[in-house]
């Protein structure tokens, strides 16, 4: 066998083995997430929940005028939620594993325009049986972010990163001083004069009755 033919022979052998194991890997649905660096957040589905594998509908819910957004993702069961942060421009990633978009989702793009969030984007990253469906927020400055699962999908709420710090807190209430409550003054005593000792009556003096001439 000659050189050539020696290396296209290793060369085919190569090829097979990198392809039975590239197969085995989808089989199993192990396959890592290489691409991305490391997950901010990560929301699983609990234990005897229907886990969603179809994506419904994608929905712009408010933005507020302090530049919170929402947006609602309903969805056909609980939707697992994979969450990371890219730079260079600032974006925000939430993965749906084991989702997978109708056609007219797919590259789809939801226009916010609110203070730093540009748009929401769309796509299928992996089909089945490794579905991957994927939303980005393009962003104009850092945002932090919750995830909150709701029936049959979840809510998305994204805000600036510096709208905690610019809030100030409400002042306390100032406390209110109460005076001690002073103590009722005691009645004055009253001077009761003294009775003064009835007079007696004067003694009247009965003159003695004349003897009365004998006729």
């Amino acid at each position: 066998m000659t050189t050539a033919r020696r290396r296209s022979r290793l060369l085919q052998v190569a090829i097979f083995v990198a392809c039975a194991a590239a197969g085995a890997t989808l089989a199993s649905g192990t396959i890592p997430y290489d691409d991305r660096p490391p997950l901010l957040a990560t929301q699983e589905v609990p234990d005897g929940v229907p886990r969603a594998s179809h994506l419904n509908d994608v929905a712009l819910a408010s933005v507020a005028p302090d530049g919170t957004v929402e947006l609602v993702l309903e969805a056909d069961g609980a939707l697992p939620v994979e969450v990371f942060r890219l730079d260079g421009p600032e974006r925000l990633v939430f993965d749906l594993p084991g989702v997978v978009l109708p056609p007219r989702l797919v590259g789809a793009r939801i226009r916010v325009g609110s203070r730093g969030v540009v748009r929401a984007r769309l796509g299928q990253y992996r089909e089945p049986p490794n579905a991957l469906a994927r939303l980005v927020l393009d962003l104009t400055e850092p945002h932090r972010f919750d995830v909150i699962p709701e029936p049959g999908g979840v809510r998305l709420r994204v805000a600036p990163q510096d709208l905690a710090a610019s809030v100030e807190p409400a002042p306390e209430p100032a406390a209110v001083e109460v005076p001690a409550a002073e103590p009722a003054p005691e009645p004055a005593a009253v001077e009761v004069p003294a009775a003064e000792p009835v007079p007696e009556p004067a003694a009247v003096e009965v003159p003695a009755a004349e003897p009365v001439p004998e006729p």
